[in-house]
């Protein structure tokens, strides 16, 4: 897609006046969005993007390096635009450029959005109105094409393509659904007037009017020149859920293992946070290089980190990184780094000329985990006494339910459990960490606390209420709290501990082996 502008018509001379000088500006910001939204241009030259998550929303900050083109780059064809002189007397007359600097969707709300120089001023952001007219000289731009075809003046045709023109350039002032169907029309009118287009208008007309229907560009004042390096900071907050999959496109749904619902179902119920997320990017497409961080919770780390098609999130893990690989074969000048550098606590992923695909968008996926020993040792611990204790109370079951029983009262023993359980892990679990216990670690937690009340209620009853000097018990209570039952429970937490263990060693094990593929490559 060309940009090129033809601004012969708007010099008279090598001195420009105000007027014109206000016209070639304009000209140069529209070449500048011009080159953001054809798919092409990388106007960046480098972007680091760090993402910090957390209770739905998700915070963005973004450092942009751009090397502002200079006007003979942005407006080629006139050597007026390479003249020194002229050059001079432009950035006289116009010494703050309205630029482009972030596309957004229609109907997405930001807050906080915030834009600052290398020095920390804040630049202003040009309003609603100014965006909208920007946006219709871009507009006007590509129905320039239009405008070519020779038709009779004062014609039926004539005032029909000047109508379709009003409603196109009306497009930045509509919302998105309205604007989408005002392109379709007019651009299937256009096919209906019986006038000879170039090869292509009609579809260049369709693109840029459905990315005008549904997007929109933020444009500030800048106090640069043309040809000027200069370095933005941005930053902003928009709303995120971690906890559901981007809406699947049709003709891309996966439907989710059994296995996969029931895990996440656990999760959920036990109050466990998102541990997984899946974050969409964009500005890879308008940069040459982009380096996306995000920064793990306290006591936590990334265990896994890289990019992923937006219709493979719902697919296996294996599948959706051979899916990225060959999409990248297939590329030329794609450089993709960082999938195996996970381990730490801030994700790194770094990428190279990665265009956008419309319909499949680019996700960074990072998992999280508890940096080992963490919760999972104490719980291991905490199961394993309680094991240990639940198999000392099977062994005295016949001493604890006679009537002579003396000695120490075994009652007030299982009552101190779960007591001395709350004190050790309200020390142990800090307030930073608490929300990111691994599903494992809760569920040792809630075993350990229904075997503790579990004994806590047989040791009742078989002491108070089906005390054989006391009214006759019910057949189900004595069967449920039985020493059959005991032993049984008394298993399932021994064979739990069992589990915590070789889950607490699996967790160490691969923290090593991330951190020791870091050393080999890092410390020298």
């Amino acid at each position: 897609m060309s940009v090129e502008l033809n601004v012969d018509s708007l010099l008279e001379g090598n001195q420009p006046d105000k007027e014109q000088v206000q016209r070639i500006a304009k000209a140069y910001s529209t070449a500048l969005a011009l080159s953001m939204i054809n798919g092409e241009d990388r106007p960046f030259a480098r972007v680091s993007e760090n993402v910090e998550i957390d209770h739905g929303e998700c915070r963005r900050q973004l450092a942009i390096d751009w090397h502002l083109p200079t006007l003979i780059q942005a407006l080629p064809g006139n050597t007026l635009m390479s003249d020194p002189k002229f050059i001079s007397a432009f950035n006289e007359m116009n010494p703050i450029l309205v630029v482009p600097i972030f596309i957004v969707r229609k109907g997405r709300l930001m807050n906080n959005f915030c834009v600052e120089d290398s020095s920390g001023g804040k630049l202003y952001l040009c309003g609603t109105d100014e965006w909208q007219k920007r946006t219709r000289l871009m507009l006007r731009f590509f129905w320039g094409l239009v405008d070519l075809v020779p038709v009779e003046k004062g014609s039926y045709t004539e005032g029909r393509l000047a109508e379709l023109k009003r409603r196109y350039l009306e497009l930045p002032t509509m919302d998105a659904g309205a604007a989408t169907e005002r392109v379709e029309a007019v651009v299937g009118e256009l096919g209906t007037v019986g006038v000879p287009f170039y090869p292509g208008v009609l579809g260049r007309l369709r693109y840029v009017g459905n990315y005008v229907a549904k997007r929109h560009l933020i444009w500030l004042h800048l106090t640069s020149r043309p040809g000027q390096a200069v370095r933005l900071n941005v930053s902003y907050r928009t709303r995120f859920s971690a906890d559901y999959l981007p809406k699947p496109k049709n003709g891309h749904h996966q439907p989710r293992s059994p296995y996969r619902r029931v895990d996440e179902w656990v999760r959920r119920a036990v109050g466990q946070e998102p541990y997984e997320f899946r974050i969409p990017l964009a500005m890879h497409s308008v940069c040459t290089s982009y380096h996306f961080t995000q920064t793990a919770p306290p006591g936590t780390f990334f265990l896994e980190q890289r990019f992923a098609h937006e219709r493979t999130l719902a697919m296996p893990k294996d599948q959706q990184i051979d899916t990225f690989d060959a999409a990248i074969s297939k590329l030329d000048n794609v450089d993709v780094q960082g999938k195996n550098e996970a381990g730490g606590p801030v994700a790194h992923l770094y990428v190279r000329n990665l265009p956008s695909t419309v319909g499949d968008q680019i996700y960074a996926y990072t998992l999280l985990r508890e940096r080992p020993p963490g919760t999972t040792a104490l719980v291991m611990w905490l199961t394993l006494f309680a094991s240990i204790f639940f198999w000392f109370y099977w062994l005295i079951w016949d001493r604890l339910v006679i009537d002579d029983t003396k000695g120490i009262d075994v009652a007030a023993l299982f009552v101190a459990l779960p007591g001395l359980a709350s004190i050790w892990f309200s020390r142990a679990f800090k307030d930073d960490i608490r929300p990111r216990i691994p599903l494992v670690s809760r569920i040792g937690l809630l075993a350990v606390g229904m075997s503790a009340f579990y004994s806590l209620l047989g040791v009742v009853v078989q002491r108070g209420v089906c005390n054989p000097e006391a009214a006759p018990c019910s057949p189900i209570l004595t069967s449920i709290f039985s020493h059959q039952v005991l032993l049984v429970l008394a298993a399932l937490l021994t064979a739990l501990t069992v589990w915590l263990i070789g889950r607490r060693f699996r967790f160490q094990k691969s923290y090593r082996v991330l951190q020791k593929n870091i050393i080999e490559r890092y410390s020298r």
